[in-house]
């Protein structure tokens, strides 16, 4: 078996996922709420911690170079789209996403500066990106958003 096989599984499955997501994501229906907005809140994060494990089983597994830019250009899309997302719900239901930080910084921002390192990496000849950093900065960004959102289901439970 290929040693790079593994990880071509599991960005595969990645992306199976995300083409999910991407597609309710820009079919969005007006006047999400309840249960349906938590359901896709958990998928977002879901993919955001997917983004960090593949980023962090890449710096551990031996891989072919070519296979860097499968998975920068794949994590590109899902911080793309978990990032359109947030900017739909946002309009909605206020997440407070400009008032939570994450490294001292608002974690929108922070946000918006990972698709930014991510798209411009899409466009290197050889992808100079520290995969653990970004997946350290990743798993941090999902553990946050996971946090707010259980904090407005209990929010939310005690005002109903």
């Amino acid at each position: 078996m290929h040693p790079s096989l593994p990880i071509q599984l599991i960005l595969a499955k990645f992306e199976e996922d995300l083409l999910s997501f991407r597609n309710v994501v820009f079919n969005l229906p007006p006047n999400l709420s309840g249960e349906i907005l938590y359901n896709f809140l958990d998928r977002s994060v879901f993919l955001l911690h997917r983004c960090g494990e593949l980023l962090r089983l890449v710096t551990t597994e031996d891989k072919p170079k070519e296979l860097n830019g499968e998975i920068v250009s794949a994590v590109f899309e899902a911080l793309f789209t978990v990032k359109t997302f947030y900017d739909k719900v946002e309009k909605q239901t206020p997440l407070f996403l400009d008032q939570i930080t994450l490294f001292f910084e608002p974690l929108k921002d922070k946000l918006d500066q990972l698709v930014g390192t991510f798209h411009s990496a899409l466009y290197l000849e050889e992808n100079k990106i520290d995969f653990e950093e970004m997946a350290y900065i990743i798993e941090g960004l999902s553990q946050t958003v996971e946090i707010l959102i259980e904090g407005i289901k209990k929010i939310e439970d005690k005002i109903l």
